[in-house]
């Protein structure tokens, strides 16, 4: 996976947030002044750090007092960094002050003695909220730290490795099931010839279905670096078995994947896979097809967020109006960010009419195409998160009429901006989004139904992902629904598409597991709602 261009997204929407980071990152060589996490004032340092239960201190009066020193400038940025000398107390005494003042829920945190928590991080994992949403998830799912230096480097520096693949662990342990659900294009995997509904049967000669070498099966899945060739047998939708030669590389990522125009019981439908909301590139694939659906005269849409975890919220905001057009959008709020009351004002966000200049961050002047609307179909699953779920809400704000095809999204009504200090990158929610009508609450996440009842029940289907058909398909179950819900306003009565193992092997459901890869840090980048300020063409 290549940041090139998901650098003018995450990172250039991180550059120009509204809230600014304190400190920056870099492995440079440091001095040390630690001390043992007592509460305990430091001489020298010219504050007070000691816990006083209920009461806190500025931020800034423990900003960039650091346990370990570095020195020189950030290699990403260039600015000299502002590391003084302190002791972890002054990190923990910050990261108390900080999330007292930002986090959305501070006056659901414990304010507890930062002595009896040995690192910053530690500390930083209990301050938070620990109540739970009305289905018994965790109500804040998305507290996390990162060094700031990886965060930087992932974010902003170059490509990371890989095929390619999209994948989906049926069983971990044996009897596994491990199948690819698709692929980036132009990535290794493609080019090795994989396809959506492989079955994955054996990786450099070991059995994955029940095979014991778990290390050579991790090894083969889920390369660390690139030009590392691995052979893996496969099975297709069609039960062929074939031995695919792949070799782990850089790819790109396609934010626009599928796309199809066709006519359906007398209806100019448009259809578009869009992945990503974390790529600004894709504001053109997007204008480009949404051209293309207006000169169709496309008069019912369906937009496949299945795979979308969500990203820039101006993005989604022109999908939004691109969606809608001027009647339906005219003077009406897409998305209000709300605080805690004291972190910052409300502040509202509007449907972007216009193309962006990212790398100026500006409108251009130039206006989006638009197909406007009176209802769409999105394709939902789990997947679908952060701005997608913007999406969702912010029509339905305006009385558009939205049909929700397939699963329950996963519930980000919340947003962040990662801040530093002392070499670690800080994320805590610190706005929930409404729209227009002031709704928010989806924190378990919309759900389809033929007849909903509450806010968070979204008129649609409950349908499983179809790996058996390629996306964009009209037979591929997800859209096949959409589309019977267009010619008869009903669900259609779905056969279960789940690919199953058909090896014949034993089942033994005992056996080492396959250690999937740990995202949480892509998925804690890609699924939060990044807010750029956007400035008129004019400025």
């Amino acid at each position: 996976m290549t940041f090139s261009k998901v650098q003018k997204g995450i990172a250039l929407a991180l550059s120009f947030s509204m809230l600014a980071a304190c400190g920056g990152s870099s492995n440079s060589s440091s001095t040390t002044d630690v001390d043992n996490g007592s509460t305990g004032g430091t001489p020298g340092n010219g504050t007070n750090n000691q816990w006083v239960a209920g009461e806190f201190k500025a931020k800034e009066d423990f900003a960039n007092k650091c346990a370990i020193v570095r020195t020189g400038s950030d290699p990403f940025t260039g600015e000299i960094y502002k590391d003084t000398a302190g002791t972890l107390t002054d990190e923990k005494m910050w990261l108390r002050s900080w999330n007292h003042e930002s986090y959305l829920w501070y006056n659901e945190v414990e304010d507890v003695d930062p002595a009896n928590y040995t690192t910053p991080q530690a500390y930083f994992e209990v301050l938070k909220t620990f109540a739970k949403t009305a289905s018994g998830a965790d109500k804040d799912n998305f507290h996390f730290a990162q060094d700031t230096a990886e965060y930087r480097e992932r974010t902003q520096g170059g490509a990371s490795s890989g095929y390619g693949i999209r994948w989906r662990f049926g069983s971990t342990t044996p009897p596994r099931e491990l199948f690819v659900v698709q692929t980036e294009p132009n990535s290794p995997a493609t080019t090795a010839g994989f396809k959506r509904g492989d079955q994955i049967l054996e990786v450099d000669g070991v059995d994955l279905i029940n095979g014991d070498d778990v290390e050579t099966l991790n090894a083969g899945l889920f390369p660390e670096n690139d030009g590392q060739t691995h052979t893996i047998k496969v099975k297709d939708t069609f039960g062929i078995e074939k031995t695919l030669t792949v070799t782990s590389g850089s790819y790109e990522i396609a934010a626009v994947k599928a796309t199809n125009t066709f006519v359906h019981d007398g209806n100019t439908v448009g259809y578009i896979q869009f992945d990503t909301f974390s790529i600004a590139d894709a504001q053109t694939d997007l204008i480009n097809k949404f051209t293309e659906f207006r000169n169709a005269n496309v008069n019912e849409l369906v937009v496949d967020l299945r795979y979308n975890g969500g990203g820039l919220l101006a993005l989604s905001s022109q999908l939004a109006y691109m969606i809608a057009g001027d009647v339906n959008t005219n003077n009406r709020s897409y998305y209000t960010l709300k605080y805690n009351g004291k972190w910052s004002d409300d502040q509202v966000l509007g449907f972007y009419d216009q193309e962006i200049d990212w790398d100026n961050s500006r409108f251009t002047g130039v206006d989006l195409p638009t197909v406007a609307l009176n209802k769409v179909y999105v394709i939902s699953s789990g997947s679908t998160c952060s701005a997608s779920e913007a999406l969702i809400n912010g029509l339905a704000g305006i009385d558009l009429d939205v049909v929700l095809i397939g699963g329950q999204t996963c519930g980000k009504p919340y947003g962040f901006v990662p801040t530093d200090n002392c070499s670690t990158t800080y994320f805590t929610i610190q706005f929930s989004g409404v729209n227009a009508k002031g709704f928010g609450e989806y924190s378990d996440g919309f759900i389809p139904k033929q007849n909903p009842n509450f806010q968070t029940e979204i008129q649609g289907c409950t349908v499983t992902d179809d790996l058996t058909r390629p996306m964009g398909d009209i037979s591929e179950g997800m859209l096949s629904a959409a589309l019977y819900h267009m010619e008869t306003g009903s669900c259609p009565t779905v056969k279960a598409t789940k690919v199953v193992n058909q090896t014949g092997i034993s089942q033994k459901n005992t056996g080492p597991a396959l250690h999937k890869p740990d995202n949480r840090f892509e998925q804690m980048i890609e699924n939060n709602a990044i807010i750029t300020p956007i400035k008129d063409a004019s400025n």
